[in-house]
């Protein structure tokens, strides 16, 4: 998942970067890094955030890995 997927994604679940960082219990900064490309995105908080997506009935990211 890119930064921009990931940015994506949240636009789409409809969440700040408050919400998201508190339901995948990371910090703010956490969610900001990777948002703009500063840090990885590992698989873990890939699958999570996929995992958001479909269970929120949005059309999820689909990953290209």
């Amino acid at each position: 998942m890119t930064s921009d997927e990931f940015k994506q994604a949240r636009s789409v679940l409809g969440f700040t970067q408050r919400i998201l960082a508190d339901h995948l219990h990371v910090s703010i900064q956490t969610i900001q890094s990777w948002e703009q490309g500063r840090n990885p995105i590992n698989k873990v908080v890939e699958m999570a955030v996929l995992h958001l997506l479909n269970t929120s009935g949005k059309n999820p990211i689909q990953s290209p890995r």
